[in-house]
């Protein structure tokens, strides 16, 4: 299969383990570099992406000089400027998110220091959601602020690290246990379908099961549990208190096919997720609105046209401030103030 070919399938997700590692092997090779790179670049020329934000741009930039810091810090500064130049153009790309970059950071610097792991880091902006593809040949989505971490090639273990939400599908291997890391918890699974919540900033911690089996773990705790399908194991870091129950695991798991499902939901926990999805915040002090159950399923909508149903199913009116712009030239975030009627 020609580079070209490889590179195509790779950055629509469509590749076996063997076209990976010749695909590494074709970054390695001088007389190829700079063809990949340009074939990067048309692909990078398709994409419609006036509507991204410079915050969300200098966040994936961020991400980018980070990887470099962590995993390279005796790195030749030639090679990384002519990495850093391709990258820092292809990074902002949404549907291709670092995945590609990844190759360039990771097997084109030094060959002195091959013998060490090197990480990957996907990036999911706030307001959008993200498709991604393991070692392994499993996948998933991340959503709309997640950021996953993982060996670009896994070892004995399948191991992985999230901040946020993701949603996975996991290839089974009995031989390599697959085990996802987060702040207070860790998820051990052969081969599943399940959904993980864990923002570090967030309370709430929660993993739904859809299909196989899953043990979740409490770090530096003896305790453990085991879930089967159909059930949701969560967890509120502010009360220490866990909870386990058998849950429509669709409610939680359709927000990677572009829908937001509200069964009964406090109004909080919808303006927490409302807020990540369309990238604004949501002010609201009033507690008993707070604490409202609430019942609604959004696809696809526009923030102005999710406003408005906001106001024809609970008893609320919304005040919109406009963002102010920072001294780097930047905005920021869009303010929501919601007031009950």
């Amino acid at each position: 299969m020609e580079e070209r070919e490889r590179l195509k399938n790779f950055i629509a997700g469509c590749y076996s383990k063997e076209d990976y590692l010749k695909l590494i092997e074709s970054f390695n090779d001088d007389n190829l570099f700079d063809s990949l790179s340009n074939e990067i670049k048309e692909v990078w020329n398709k994409f419609e992406y006036e509507n991204i934000s410079e915050e969300q741009r200098l966040k994936i930039r961020e991400k980018i000089d980070l990887q470099i810091k962590l995993t390279k810090k005796k790195t030749d500064q030639t090679i990384t400027r002519k990495i850093y130049t391709t990258v820092n153009k292809i990074a902002v790309i949404l549907f291709i998110p670092l995945l590609v970059a990844s190759l360039f950071l990771f097997y084109q610097l030094n060959n002195s220091q091959k013998s060490e792991e090197s990480f990957a880091e996907i990036y999911c902006p706030l307001g959008t959601r993200t498709k991604f593809n393991l070692p392994d040949g499993s996948s998933g989505w991340l959503n709309s602020g997640s950021t996953l971490k993982y060996a670009v090639q896994f070892r004995k273990n399948r191991q992985v690290e999230l901040n946020g939400e993701a949603f996975f599908d996991v290839v089974k291997n009995e031989k390599s246990p697959f085990e996802l890391n987060t702040k207070h918890f860790k998820v051990e699974v052969l081969g599943t379908k399940f959904n993980v919540t864990s923002y570090n900033d967030d309370e709430d911690f929660a993993v739904t099961l859809e299909t196989g089996k899953v043990r979740v773990i409490e770090k530096n705790s003896p305790h453990q549990l085991t879930l089967k399908p159909g059930y949701q194991f969560s967890f509120d870091k502010s009360e220490w208190d866990a909870s386990l129950k058998k849950v429509n695991t669709h409610y939680f798991t359709s927000w990677k096919d572009g829908q937001m499902m509200f069964r009964n939901t406090p109004f909080s926990d919808v303006l927490v997720r409302l807020g990540r999805w369309y990238n604004v915040d949501f002010i609201c002090d009033d507690n008993r609105l707070l604490k409202l159950p609430y019942r609604a399923t959004f696809k696809e909508e526009t923030l102005e046209h999710v406003l408005e149903l906001l106001t024809f199913t609970a008893p609320i009116k919304y005040e919109l401030v406009k963002p102010k712009k920072l001294p780097d030239g930047t905005y920021e975030k869009q303010r929501i103030y919601i007031k009950r009627k």
